[in-house]
């Protein structure tokens, strides 16, 4: 077998195992296009937000389900905040806290910790002149600081994120080195994961007050990567310390034991002041993860720097790859189950995978993976519906008239399996043959007898459908109808009676028509059984009927041969006429009646008003 002949081998099997039903151009055209769409689909707003809304779902899983991941002694830092009962225990404003400052930045340095981050703006000029001496509280108390542990001071930024300038007094005790931007990196949906500004396109971008602390305490770190992740699955909700704790004339011995040897890092707590959003809550008891202080935040980077657990994203080709992969669930045919089962199944193994590789510090981007699995079974689903539709349609029109709707309801439903027929059940069997109308046929042109034949069928077929009978077959001028296949009825033998009443009926309609034509009147004989019987498919697997079998299909086919001696438009077995209502017929009883090729079965005679006379009185001129 060539190469070329193995090609196309591959894709007759790959044709007949994803749906033959839809034509080979329209698949390839159409995973192709998906193809196209996955390649764009990572830079869509739309799939971004989805991707971020997945990552935050994962880590409030992993915090549930797994806990939290404990965080070593000496990567967790001590936060120390600013509360509204911080302000109202000192006398000074806000903007004057100079001396409270001053003081607290002494303690620290006589507690002996190991770093401190000061998430606090502080002045950008001198305010000696407002009140004398508060320029020399702060700075002595820095001064003390900074001449023992490493200090790192916020810069806050104006509205258009750039830096503020700082206190040269400040810049001169500390240095330059020691100062760091406030403002954490901000995704599109307003929330702070990013541990560094540096990106492809702003690559020595200010550090954060985390980064810029990792680089005093361990200057031989590598340089984080662009978007680099805080991990938020790591570490127990933040207890703060109330600065007031620090500041009394006597601070707990138990607290300043507590600091030696921690990073400290000091901020706001106050209630509208520097509040921002995070994945999850930092702080305990705290219900609302969009309302968290940004000295949390700083001290939650600073925990996942300094346990090491930055989370890193994986190269840009694997969620590419991924999205592309997703679109062949496009060769999945979206009928029946396997469709959404197969995309549910991978894109609970693409969420399993991406928390997984979240939980050992990477970020495996999934959500355009997830788009494109998705959108992958919907359009196929979609294709294959409007496939289906068109071939039903086609169906409808080829089939319509030479099937029963009840059978052709089934053919385009898939539920006729001629494996494994219906039954046995109650079925009713109606057999009607045009009296006279083979000799009839001797003299007219073969035009004008189908011509007539088709006039007939198109009168009495109407209600033979209306009650839910199923034309088996046409045999020249007589019809087989059963009721009760393929679809269950109620009561069979009523239907197939009031059938014959809707027949008959037609049947004088035509005749009226015919007498103004001046053609010839119509006599029709109907034979009515009822009984269990077995349905399906019958033939070859290339050609076969829908048709019952049973012996009161005999039974209805020699009842109709007992019209006519005895006078009758319908002749059914006592047993049918068991099932019928008051009004539903005129009935006649024949007694047993003797069968040809059956043991004699009682009979009864059926008879309905005529169109301008009374059946009875039309009878009585038959018999004469």
């Amino acid at each position: 077998m060539t190469a070329l002949a193995r090609l196309q081998h591959w894709f007759r099997t790959a044709w007949r195992v994803t749906g033959p039903q839809a034509p080979l151009t329209w698949l390839v055209s159409g995973f192709v296009l998906l193809l196209l769409m996955a390649l764009m689909r990572t830079s869509v707003p739309l799939v971004q937000r989805l991707e971020l809304i997945l990552l935050d779902a994962q880590w409030q899983a992993l915090r549930q389900y797994r806990g939290p991941v404990p965080v070593p002694a000496e990567a967790e830092p001590v936060v120390i905040t600013i509360d509204e009962h911080a302000l109202t225990q000192v006398a000074e404003p806000l903007a004057l806290w100079h001396r409270p400052l001053g003081r607290l930045l002494g303690r620290l340095a006589d507690a002996g910790v190991r770093a401190v981050v000061l998430d606090v703006a502080l002045p950008e000029r001198s305010f000696e002149a407002v009140v004398p001496g508060l320029d020399r509280a702060l700075l002595e108390g820095l001064a003390r600081l900074a001449r023992s542990t490493p200090v790192t001071l916020a810069v806050m930024a104006d509205p258009d994120g750039q830096p503020r300038p700082v206190w040269p007094e400040a810049v001169a005790l500390a240095g330059p080195q020691s100062f760091a931007l406030a403002l954490l990196p901000v995704d599109v949906d307003g929330q702070m994961r990013r541990l560094t500004h540096r990106s492809a396109a702003v690559p020595d971008a200010t550090p954060t007050l985390a980064e810029a602390m990792l680089q005093r305490l361990q200057p031989q770190a590598a340089a984080l990567p662009p978007g680099a992740m805080i991990d938020y699955s790591l570490g127990q909700p933040m207890v703060p310390v109330p600065v007031t704790a620090l500041l009394a004339d006597e601070p707990d011995a138990a607290l300043m034991a507590r600091l030696k040897g921690r990073t400290v890092l000091v901020g706001s707590a106050l209630a509208f002041s520097d509040r921002l959003l995070t994945p999850v809550p930092l702080a305990p008891g705290a219900a609302n993860a969009n309302d968290t202080p940004g000295v949390l935040v700083h001290a939650q980077a600073l925990r996942t720097l300094l346990a090491h657990r930055a989370v890193q994203a994986v190269p840009a080709w694997a969620p590419l790859l991924l999205a592309l992969a997703a679109t062949l669930l496009w060769w999945v045919p979206a009928r029946g189950w396997r469709g959404p089962v197969t995309t549910g199944s991978a894109v609970l193994g693409l969420l399993a995978v991406s928390t997984w590789a979240l939980a050992h510090g990477q970020h495996l981007p999934v959500a355009s993976a997830v788009a494109s699995a998705v959108v992958a079974m919907s359009s196929r689903k979609a294709l294959d519906a409007s496939l289906a539709l068109r071939e039903r349609g086609r169906l409808r029109a080829a089939f319509g008239g030479y099937v029963s709707p009840q059978v052709l309801q089934q053919m385009l439903d898939g539920q006729l399996d001629a494996s494994r027929p219906d039954g046995p059940r109650p079925m009713a069997f109606l057999f009607a043959d045009l009296r006279g109308f083979t000799a009839r046929s001797q003299t007219e042109a073969a035009q004008e007898t189908i011509a007539m034949l088709n006039r007939y069928y198109d009168a009495i077929i109407a209600p033979i459908h209306a009650h839910g009978g199923t034309v088996d077959n046409f045999r020249g001028d007589g019809i087989m109808v059963v009721f009760g296949a393929p679809a269950p009825l109620a009561n069979p033998a009523r239907s197939a009676v009031l059938a014959a009443a809707g027949m008959a009926q037609a049947l004088d309609d035509l005749n009226v028509q015919l007498a103004a034509e001046g053609g010839p009147q119509l006599e029709m004989g109907i034979g009515i059984a009822h009984g269990d019987a077995v349905a399906g498919n019958v033939g070859s697997r290339s050609r076969h009927d829908y048709t019952a079998i049973g012996d009161d299909v005999n039974v209805a086919a020699r009842l109709q041969d007992q019209c006519k001696p005895h006078g009758a438009r319908a002749v059914c077995s006592r047993v049918v006429q068991g099932f019928l209502a008051a009004g539903d017929a005129h009935c006649r009883d024949l007694g047993e009646l003797p069968l040809k090729g059956h043991t004699p079965v009682a009979a009864v005679a059926l008879s309905w008003p005529r169109t301008g006379e009374q059946d009875d009185e039309h009878e009585q001129a038959q018999a004469a």
